[in-house]
């Protein structure tokens, strides 16, 4: 595990344990690219129209982001793909309050 994913781990279980509560945010199409280090990043910014594309890394992460039964391309080592997506955003972490879902 990365230095940046145990770090996104430890504070997860932090704000679980704390009980930190935010405003979820929804969003209806938005770019997640996941590289090679295991991250998914929530392109909020947007997505370079590459292929594959790439966001900028002051993106958050996502927790626990899993490609299991969503629709998603991968190309060069990374997986990429548009999704429905409604969490909470801590820092530089983005904390899902429900299952993604393919956008529409």
């Amino acid at each position: 595990m990365s230095g940046r994913a145990a770090a996104v781990t430890a504070a997860a279980a932090l704000l679980v344990l704390t009980g930190c509560a935010s405003t979820a945010q929804t969003y209806e199409r938005v770019t997640v690219v996941e590289g090679g280090d295991g991250l998914a990043l929530l392109c909020i910014d947007g997505a370079t129209e590459t292929e594959p594309p790439a966001c900028s890394a002051d993106n958050p992460a996502i927790l626990a982001w899993d490609w299991i039964g969503l629709d998603h391309r991968e190309a060069g080592g990374v997986r990429w793909g548009q999704f429905r997506i409604v969490g909470e955003q801590f820092g530089d972490m983005f904390m899902m309050v429900e299952p993604p879902s393919n956008a529409g």
